[in-house]
């Protein structure tokens, strides 16, 4: 079986989803998370500079609404990450702005749990319908203690109907030093005799990346973890992983694990949100539902990331069109397709094709796709037009 497209069933397939790193400043120091996603000290942006991302979020959606299928209400969710964005001072008074300014579905959150019970209270009582907690092993044992009973709360304001909040999930950081990857596992069990959904996550290490600008002794209190370079998964600690993909999210036969003693990495991954996934057979030109993509090398396959996702990376004032691809209309290469402080910009090149009738087509230019595994994209042209025909009924892709 050889894969030339991947689809997606959304509950709603007209979902964009919008990701707003709101500051990459943290209050973890994890050893897997390089120096450009996290800062313990780097200062926090301005309540004006959100604002502006806000007005730039707002002109952004009322263009797509004009142009996105007319039969189908567009829904746009809006996630704030980060860094750690609970830790932002005026987090109360953007959101406050946020949710005046911009049409869309759900305001969520992904957060590392450990924040004060009064801001957890406040934005899951006022804003925020969905977290994702990343549960991370290498905070003290105190941080994990806090971090566990906020989720434990939040089941809690689920249950409550003067809360906003209406679901969570936790992404368990399934973390390769024998010990924590055991803690993993018993926290694993935890949440699941709670009935809460859990996401393990496989951690994607990058040695030379995470080296940069990062001290040799990691800032974490009273941890010996990170960085380590060459730290590698053990191949049982593989095939527990993998078991937990094909028992607890109901992978497919397309993600029967290729065993050897050489293992160093799961290639599978999930969507991160659990959607089932649809891939398409070359050979047989058969569709096959799954919750788990084996491979996820797609470089140079036609894309439709700039349909279903935005990210606006608020500290380097830069906007994308997805967080971690960073793919952009140029050519089969990583870059921003605008920045915040000049948006008009992007939105006039945007006017510009949708006044014309077209939308470029993006090619994929990394080898590794991670979040966002779920976007629809082929290796054929024909395949994909149809599914940018759902979106876009009245305009034409450009390859």
């Amino acid at each position: 079986m050889s894969v030339c497209a991947i689809d997606n069933y959304r509950i709603n397939e007209n979902i964009v989803q919008i990701i707003w790193n709101m500051g990459i400043r943290c209050t973890y120091d994890c050893s897997y998370c390089p120096s450009f996603r996290h800062s313990l000290t780097k200062p926090f942006q301005s309540l004006e500079a959100h604002k502006r991302s806000i007005n730039f979020l707002k002109e952004w959606i009322e263009l797509h609404d004009q142009h996105l299928n007319p039969e189908s209400k567009r829904i746009y969710d809006i996630n704030l990450t980060g860094g750690e964005p609970t830790a932002i001072p005026h987090l109360i008074e953007a959101l406050s702005y946020l949710k005046e300014q911009v049409p869309m579905g759900e305001i969520t959150l992904t957060s590392n749990g450990f924040v004060s019970r009064n801001t957890l209270d406040t934005i899951t009582k006022d804003f925020i319908k969905h977290i994702t907690f990343s549960y991370h092993a290498e905070a003290s044992q105190s941080q994990k203690d806090i971090v566990l009973e906020n989720i434990l709360k939040c089941k809690e304001y689920v249950e409550d109907e003067n809360y906003e909040l209406n679901n969570f999930q936790v992404n368990l950081m399934m973390h390769e030093d024998p010990e924590l990857f055991k803690h993993c596992q018993e926290v694993k069990k935890i949440l699941q005799d709670e009935n809460i959904r859990v996401m393990p996550r496989t951690i994607d290490r990058d040695d030379k990346v995470q080296m940069r600008g990062r001290e040799e002794v990691s800032k974490i209190k009273n941890s010996s973890f990170g960085p380590r370079p060459g730290m590698k998964y053990t191949n049982d600690q593989l095939v527990a992983i993998t078991g937990i993909y094909k028992k607890d999210l109901g992978a497919t036969k397309t993600l029967e694990l290729k065993q050897t003693q050489k293992m160093t990495q799961v290639n599978g991954r999930p969507c991160c949100g659990g959607l089932t996934l649809r891939t398409l057979d070359d050979e047989t030109n058969d569709w096959t539902d799954t919750k788990v993509i084996y491979n996820r090398n797609f470089k140079d396959w036609y894309c439709l990331v700039n349909l279903q996702w935005l990210c606006i990376e608020q500290d380097d004032d830069q906007i994308f069109t997805h967080q971690t691809c960073k793919a952009n209309f140029d050519g089969p290469w990583k870059g921003p397709v605008g920045k915040i402080s000049e948006y008009e910009t992007y939105i006039d090149f945007l006017k510009s094709n949708f006044n014309k009738g077209q939308m470029p087509i993006i090619k994929c230019p990394n080898n590794i796709c991670s979040c966002g595994i779920c976007t629809p994209k082929s290796t054929n042209k024909e395949t994909l037009e149809k599914v940018f025909k759902r979106i876009l009924p009245e305009v034409d892709p450009i390859f």
